[in-house]
């Protein structure tokens, strides 16, 4: 493999890292989340006499069934969801529940306290609709704000859901939420396992690429020779050689008596190593 190839697929590598790097960093998720706070009879069925006797009604409509329940829509993401993200707005529908019907609707706009300030409450206008259907007013909600929707229904059948369509957001029950934490966990798991072996893929083609283009040698012993000798043969290695002379010894003059890095130790070409000529018996 040429070295432009190494230098290619090493920058590939390290780009793909970096992507997926920045990807998890700084993505910024899209969430609605609905929970049903409270859905129950007002007049629960009981054998005490008394409460047969209870009735409510709206105007002159006496409801068979009176039910309230309550919904809150929270804004779990990490980004608004401004008024040109509605593609449709929220509503509040009535699943599998023919002989129920919604027949009030009150929203409010909740904002959370942040240290500085209580919570803010702020009702919420043009709640329309009733029966199976019911439409929120679109609104700007930022990032943990929520909508809680107070609803009167006559019925005891049916499940309550949140219909709409923002752009990138997703919109989801809580406890089906709590039902696929797990595979998040897993997707997020699967994330950085990629991470991960896109660094060590990166580590292992640097590694190969200095090892092809920058080998190492075990540097020969020149010691018991002379000067010049000692220096071509490392010049075969392409070491470059540094020369100490006159050190006392009883070797011959001219001799090399030591040298650095020892002999057999990896050393890359250009190197220098170091040789101490003996100066003679004095």
């Amino acid at each position: 493999m040429t070295l432009q190839s190494w230098t290619t697929a090493t920058i590939g590598v390290a780009g793909l890292c970096f992507a997926i790097y920045a990807y998890i960093k700084n993505r910024k998720p899209r969430r609605l989340i609905y929970v049903v706070e409270t859905d129950e009879l007002l007049v629960p069925s009981t054998q005490h006499p008394d409460w047969g006797q209870l009735t409510v009604k709206i105007g002159d409509l006496e409801l068979d069934q009176p039910r309230s329940a309550a919904i809150r829509i929270t804004n779990t993401g990490k980004v608004e969801a401004r008024l040109e993200d509605y593609d449709e707005p929220l509503r509040i529908v009535m699943l599998e529940g023919q002989n129920s019907a919604i027949l009030a609707a009150a929203a409010t706009l909740i904002t959370p306290a942040d240290g500085k300030r209580p919570p803010q409450v702020k009702n919420l206008d043009d709640v329309s609709g009733s029966g199976q259907d019911v439409t929120l007013p679109k609104v700007l909600l930022n990032e943990r704000e929520s909508i809680r929707i107070r609803l009167l229904i006559d019925g005891s059948d049916g499940e309550l859901a949140v219909r709409g369509r923002l752009a990138g957001f997703k919109i989801t029950n809580l406890q089906v939420e709590t039902r696929n934490r797990g595979s998040a966990r897993s997707r997020h798991g699967f994330e950085l396992a990629v991470l991960g072996a896109a660094s060590a893929v990166l580590v292992l083609a640097g590694t190969m690429f200095w090892v092809e283009f920058h080998p190492t040698h075990a540097v020969p012993d020149v010691r018991g020779l002379d000067a010049a000798t000692a220096v071509n043969q490392l010049s075969e290695y392409e070491y470059r050689t540094q020369i100490l002379r006159d050190f006392p010894s009883d070797k011959p003059a001219g001799t090399v008596i030591q040298q650095s890095p020892e002999a057999g130790s990896k050393r890359p070409p250009n190197s220098e190593v170091t040789i101490l000529l003996s100066a003679g018996h004095q």
